[in-house]
């Protein structure tokens, strides 16, 4: 189950190839630029930003001594200098953006430092390598901002626990581009071997809200043993060419994230259309900040659901109306993709609507206790609940805008309680009505947005295959009823099913 939800899901998200143009891909870009200027004596920093809502926003840290910073897409980083433990001189590392929900600037201090090393920032990515006391080791340190948790997403590893002393590695450089973390450093063994290249690779996924690897250990790595290598970023991809200098022609070795399986692979970035919008609901006029947080998109096209447009980064719109409006990002780099998010003004948010007209609090709290301990407890059922919160907001949606299947989703569930009680007993939970399931799945297929309508084409087609091979689905029995015809589409009790549903 869990490969044909990587394998469908990705396919429908991609499309109009812009394989004749190669456009600069761009991750996380804050809606207002920060700015800063330094006191008279050198000491002190004031940052600044333009709040078309708020007015002009100013914030002064007088105790940063011996300031030097630098300022990109937004973001300021400074050095600065501070007393070690042993009374000599040290540095520190900030970095800082103006939140335009939050109407504050949010800083972040790394330190105190032997030495900060160099600093990169692009596409709203920090990156430095210190040299870290106690231990006089070399770190690589790197952070981005995440509007939706109101904070920076810090990230921090020494080549040591790869089993290489940093006594024996050099040339260490971090690079920052696309949202892309490229990290690399040359090492040698004890022992007097050719030097070993390095290269590892992050990148933050806002969809998960997480770097693409754990919090300990390194991250995904990428390792060159050769004598020779050159290693670039471009449209969120690394490309690695190395060889063996006149023993062998140079290679090429691509690593690229796949925003969708939560891993990196051999293949090219995918596109992944991502934002966070802010507030999502309240009363008219109704400012709301749109930031953008995809992945490999070069252009970023908005629709906010009243007629507005705009082709900004990031950008923010006020909604003077009441009502629903289905807000659209969509992000076009080496493929295409979209996100949808709804804007509630003047009415209650859909989670509360979608449940009092869906859901009686009987049924929601054995729809939860179904969740926590069928579905929990197997791979597949978690694969299942990951897509479902993933995909919650553009249900609802759909559901908001076409009572039919609002009403037709609480018959079914009103329907089938008995059978979600019994599984939950450890009985037997069987659903006689399958054909009245696959036949509301349908049309709500074909009026979700593309990575709704991939999911649901997946369900019917597992639902579908065991129904025909009278295997349990998702902890329910499905009453076997399904016969095909001579075309091999399935008809059940007169209706016929979605086409993805054919030699499944």
């Amino acid at each position: 189950m869990k490969k044909i939800w990587s394998r469908f899901i990705p396919v429908s998200a991609l499309g109009c190839l812009l394989a004749w143009v190669s456009l600069p891909a761009m991750a996380y870009s804050p809606p207002l630029q920060t700015t800063a200027t330094i006191g008279p004596d050198g000491n002190g920093i004031t940052l600044t930003a333009n709040d078309p809502q708020a007015g002009t926003v100013s914030v002064t840290y007088p105790d940063f001594r011996h300031v030097d910073y630098s300022q990109k897409d937004g973001i300021v980083v400074w050095e600065s200098r501070a007393s070690l433990s042993d009374g000599s001189t040290g540095f520190q590392v900030s970095y800082a953006i103006y939140d335009s929900f939050l109407k504050t600037f949010k800083v972040e201090t790394q330190g105190v430092f032997l030495q900060p090393g160099q600093i990169s920032i692009a596409d709203g990515v920090v990156g430095f390598i210190p040299w870290v006391v106690p231990t006089m080791e070399r770190e690589f340190r790197y952070s981005t901002y995440d509007p939706a948790k109101g904070a920076w997403q810090n990230r921090s590893w020494s080549s040591s626990p790869g089993g290489v002393s940093n006594s024996n590695a050099y040339a260490f450089n971090i690079y920052t581009k696309d949202g892309v973390v490229l990290c690399q450093y040359i090492w040698e063994i004890a022992g007097g071997n050719a030097p070993q290249y390095e290269v590892d690779a992050d990148i933050y996924d806002a969809s998960s809200g997480r770097w693409s690897s754990e919090v300990s250990g390194f991250p995904e790595v990428v390792y060159v043993d050769t004598w020779e290598y050159t290693s670039f970023i471009k449209d969120a991809t690394i490309y690695i060419t190395w060889g063996y200098t006149d023993l062998m022609p140079n290679q090429e070795f691509i690593r690229g994230y796949d925003a969708w399986n939560k891993s990196w692979s051999p293949d090219p970035t995918k596109p992944m259309a991502w934002f966070v919008a802010q507030p999502t609901t309240g009363n008219s006029p109704l400012w709301v900040w749109f930031t953008d947080m995809s992945i490999g998109g070069a252009t970023v096209d908005w629709w906010f659901g009243d007629g507005a447009t705009s082709t900004k980064r990031s950008d923010y719109h006020t909604y003077t109306n009441d009502g629903f409006y289905m807000s659209q990002q969509q992000i076009k780099g080496t493929g295409t993709d979209v996100h949808n998010k709804g804007i509630y003004v003047g009415i209650p948010a859909p989670w509360g609507q979608v449940y009092a007209k869906m859901v009686s609090g009987e049924n929601l709290t054995l729809l939860r206790q179904y969740r926590d301990e069928v579905l929990n407890r197997s791979d597949q059922g978690k694969n299942f609940i990951t897509q479902v919160y993933d995909n919650s907001g553009a249900a609802f949606n759909v559901l908001l805008g076409h009572p039919e299947l609002l009403a037709k989703a609480r018959s079914l569930i009103q329907t089938n309680q008995g059978a979600v009680i019994r599984v939950l007993q450890g009985r037997e939970g069987i659903i006689y009505n399958p054909e009245e399931v696959l036949a509301f799945l349908q049309p709500f297929g074909e009026k979700a947005p593309p990575r709704l309508r991939a999911l649901i084409n997946v369900l019917q087609k597992e639902m579908c295959k065991s129904q025909r091979e009278g295997k349990p689905f998702l902890g329910f029995k499905l009453h076997y009823r399904a016969q095909p015809d001579k075309r091999d589409s399935v008809v059940i009790h007169g209706v016929k099913i979605n086409e993805n549903c054919k030699n499944s």
